[in-house]
């Protein structure tokens, strides 16, 4: 069990592993793993050839099988919780940083810290140190990172010009108006108007 524990750590990239693969009510791990295989729980089908892959160089290496089981984002978490409640968790599982901070926290993942000192394969120089940090807490490390991604901010070209022009008139042009002789303020009101027409014209905002 000791052996099947520490390969476990580093099985691709390790994420996380839970205390219920230590020992647990079971004689082999903390889930039903046949003939002792390491159960690792994901939630994209769409990496799952490729862990696959991984996995079969990780199996051909160390003689432990392991096994994939792929849950959808939204059913993942409330597994997660459900067997982390009952003691049958994944022995690997994918963490996620929303929730790793509740999982760290309450003793419920292998302390890592020791296993990746002294490994020959894992160096977490070679991670962006505010993504390892994700998964550290009180100074311990839990998971390593698997990948990372970025999240695009879309925005209405037309939509933005138009509201920033009104709240430019509104904040900017406003206060200039009320300097103006009444004669002059209508004027400059009159311009400015059509002049915000034509540039919603040119950006097909109005036709």
């Amino acid at each position: 069990m000791k052996f099947k524990k520490v390969l476990s750590a580093v099985l691709v990239a390790a994420t996380c592993v839970s205390l219920c693969a230590c020992g647990g009510g079971k004689k082999d791990g903390g889930s039903d793993g046949g003939d002792g295989a390491i159960q690792v729980a994901i939630w994209d089908n769409i990496q799952l050839d490729g862990l696959k892959e991984i996995a079969a160089g990780f199996t051909e290496e160390t003689g432990v099988d392991v096994e994939f089981q792929v849950v959808p984002w939204n059913e993942y978490w409330t597994l997660l919780e459900a067997g982390a409640t009952g003691g049958e968790m994944p022995d690997v599982f994918w963490m996620h940083s929303t929730y790793s901070q509740r999982y760290m926290s309450n003793d419920i993942l292998l302390d890592l810290t020791d296993k990746i000192e002294s490994s020959e394969k894992v160096n977490l120089d070679n991670y962006y140190k505010d993504i390892a940090e994700l998964y550290q807490y009180d100074g311990k490390t839990y998971a390593i990172p698997k990948d990372y991604d970025t999240i695009a901010l879309w925005y209405n070209k037309k939509c933005l010009t138009m509201q920033v022009l009104l709240i430019r008139m509104r904040h900017g042009h406003g206060r200039h108006l009320q300097m103006q002789p009444k004669s002059l303020q209508r004027r400059t009101e009159v311009s400015t108007v059509r002049r915000f027409r034509q540039l919603l014209i040119r950006t097909d905002i109005i036709t």
